[in-house]
């Protein structure tokens, strides 16, 4: 089992040499996560020296149960991985997780949440060989932001332990592979390492919201306009610009892209029905809509959120109307008033967005 990397410079890192291997008489079994099959490679030693697949690589026992191989610039760091007692089962890890949301809890102080689907999104960067492989949104909070990673996971059981696999898309993650030590009613216990150090790793289940809070959310939320009456930018350390082609600019009405100065004038407006779909306007123009879900209790609003303009571009291709999640943060929902912080991506002109996070305060229309 990959514990951690060490590169040519003595920097320490996580590694993402998502790998069992077992090492036979003359070749190496690597179970790869999602895989459909196994591979199996064949190798032979000479000296310090290890072969296969016509590479060369150094290894080093550095006791009965840590092994050590130089790949590419990197001393990757294995751990002997025994063999378990078969308490539990992969499907009885993937049915309590599937559909449900945890609070992630080590040694960190940092908030941190999975939303576990049971069906696979963002179906293009999959491939045809992979298998049982299903989608998770990660939460980070701190600061008052939001920090939102879209991950894939899948459970294996290996040599009668049972792995839990965790793989964000772009950002970063501490735990790659985590393996499960005890299932209870609302709490599930694991062991990870991070640059070889084991870790105790707990998920602590949200409660989800009973049909009586269910039903006051959402006579909260819809049935009237919520019209925009502050902004607050709240501090963050990064700024981000993404740049389209400027032929894209200029066949699309950029009036229904949202910039810093709409709302600053409080010109933004969110309406959301019961039949959980919503609309967003710019000076009373529909600009964005889709449909909005709960998430973590109502800690969060989930938008899947569809831009007009672009029914304009390609009205002939209606696979190419592009879907966006956004995560709304919501800090008060009451009668009359709604607060929330979003990462808004706000365009800034000549083909730019520039990225912050603001806390918003709606009042409803009468």
């Amino acid at each position: 089992m990959p514990i951690g990397s060490i590169n040519e410079n003595g920097e320490t890192s996580i590694t993402d040499f998502q790998q069992i291997i077992t090492f036979k008489k003359d070749s190496i079994e690597a179970i790869l996560f999602g895989w459909e099959k196994d591979t199996l490679v064949s190798y032979s030693i000479k000296g310090d020296s290890m072969f296969y697949s016509g590479v060369e690589t150094k290894y080093s026992l550095q006791n009965d149960s840590i092994l050590k191989i130089d790949i590419y610039g990197e001393t990757v760091i294995f751990k002997t991985f025994n063999e378990g007692n078969n308490r539990y089962s992969a499907q009885q890890l993937f049915s309590a997780l599937k559909g449900t949301e945890w609070e992630f809890k080590d040694d960190s102080s940092g908030e941190r949440y999975f939303s576990f689907d049971s069906i696979d999104r963002e179906a293009y960067t999959m491939r045809e060989y992979m298998e049982n492989v299903y989608s998770f949104d990660r939460f980070d909070m701190y600061n008052e932001k939001i920090f939102q990673e879209l991950g894939f996971w899948t459970v294996k059981a290996v040599n009668g332990q049972i792995l839990l696999n965790l793989n964000v898309s772009y950002g970063r993650n501490d735990y790659i592979i985590l393996q499960l030590e005890e299932i209870k009613n609302n709490e599930i216990i694991f062991k990870g390492w991070i640059r070889g150090i084991e870790k105790k790793v707990r998920f602590i289940k949200v409660p989800k919201l009973g049909e009586d809070e269910i039903e006051i959310f959402n006579s909260k939320l819809t049935g009237s306009e919520w019209l925009l009456k502050r902004i607050k930018v709240v501090p963050n350390e990064f700024s981000a610009f993404s740049f389209s082609t400027e032929s894209y600019f200029q066949s699309i009405d950029t009036t229904l892209l949202i910039k810093k100065e709409d709302l600053k004038l409080n010109r933004v407006s969110y309406q959301f029905d019961q039949d959980l779909t919503f609309s967003i306007f710019i000076d009373n123009r529909k600009a964005y809509s889709g449909t909005w879900s709960i998430l973590l209790g109502g800690k969060i609003l989930k938008l899947e959120e569809k831009w007009h303009g672009e029914e304009n571009w390609y009205p002939q291709i209606e696979s190419n109307i592009r879907i966006y999640e956004r995560f709304l943060k919501i800090k008060s929902l009451k009668d009359e008033e709604f607060i929330f912080i979003r990462e808004e991506n706000l365009y800034s002109g000549f083909g730019s967005y520039e990225m912050e996070y603001i806390e918003q305060k709606y009042k409803k229309r009468r």
